[in-house]
């Protein structure tokens, strides 16, 4: 039989050195799952405040399809508006060429007053001249009669204040003539 070989049991300080070697390591084993499960709640907390803007995310975006929907429906309301602005567009521009004629019409009547101005305003113009000329004329003549006319005031002033003169002369004289008129009456009176 073979003989078993014996496998020298470790010793007492052997399994003490040990069991402090494996006591440092769990510590660090110990330490470290701390940490880790520290790390997990951090990431627990991370995921919630995660989960939350997810759900807030999501609540945005349901929102922001209705929201799209309604603009969908105004875009589909304004497309029928928009054909109807083309329809009255094209009838404007229809319009557009009959009232370019039409301008067009004022316009030669526009140039036509015009015309006829410049000729009444000639016309004016000449009448005004002539009329002017005409006052000037007027105006000459007036002021040479006035010149005579003052002449003649003047000559008769001066036969006025002789013919004044004149009856103070014979009012005088017409005076001594009533006197001696009375005189001869009353001597006529003694007479008879």
């Amino acid at each position: 039989m073979a003989q078993k070989r014996r496998t020298p049991q470790p010793g007492w300080a052997t399994v003490e050195a040990a069991l402090r070697s494996h006591g440092a390591t769990l510590q660090e084993v110990k330490a470290a799952v701390e940490g880790n499960q520290a790390e997990v709640r951090d990431l627990r907390t991370t995921v919630e405040g995660n989960r939350v803007e997810v759900r807030e995310l999501r609540t945005a975006v349901e929102a922001n399809q209705a929201e799209v929907r309604e603009l969908r429906t105004a875009v589909e309301a304004n497309q029928g508006e928009v054909t109807d602005l083309r329809t009255a567009v094209g009838g404007i521009r229809d319009q557009q060429g009959a009232t370019l004629e039409a301008v067009d019409t004022v316009r030669l009547a526009v140039e036509d007053m015009r015309s006829q101005n410049r000729l009444t305003i000639e016309a004016v113009e000449s009448t005004k001249a002539a009329l002017e000329r005409r006052i000037d004329e007027v105006d000459r003549d007036s002021r040479s009669r006035d010149a005579l006319l003052e002449m003649a005031v003047r000559e008769l002033k001066v036969g006025l204040q002789q013919v004044s003169l004149d009856v103070r002369d014979v009012s005088t004289k017409v005076e001594a003539l009533a006197r001696i008129e009375e005189r001869v009456s009353a001597l006529e009176r003694r007479l008879a």
